[in-house]
């Protein structure tokens, strides 16, 4: 639970950087804006080990999180093609943030 807690505090520092919330979006897809509980659950799924040493543990979160979300992009754009021509994804249309408020993403992440 720590960990998550890191991993959290990490992704609100890194969107803080941004001059506005939607900056994120072009360098990490939506994750920051409103997948930061998806991240925390993919990299979770992944069952890292965790350091215990505290210098190492803060240097594994920036690892992690890195990784993470340089991914994010491919993971908007394989849910968009999922669930095309839904409430979510229709035509041009799409609504992420509809999408990260429901059910579906769990599914998804894993």
């Amino acid at each position: 639970m720590f960990f998550a807690y890191l991993l959290f505090n990490k992704m609100a520092t890194i969107e803080e950087s941004f001059p506005s919330k939607f900056d994120s979006v072009d360098k990490y897809g939506y994750s920051l804006l409103y997948g930061k509980w998806a991240v925390i659950a993919s990299i979770g799924i992944t069952k890292p080990h965790v350091n215990k040493e505290k210098d190492k543990i803060f240097l594994q979160v920036d690892q992690v999180i890195e990784v993470a979300l340089g991914q994010w992009n491919a993971f908007d754009e394989f849910i968009k093609q999922k669930n095309k021509d839904t409430k979510y994804f229709k035509g041009d249309t799409a609504n992420y943030e509809l999408y990260y408020k429901v059910n579906l993403l769990d599914s998804d992440v894993y």
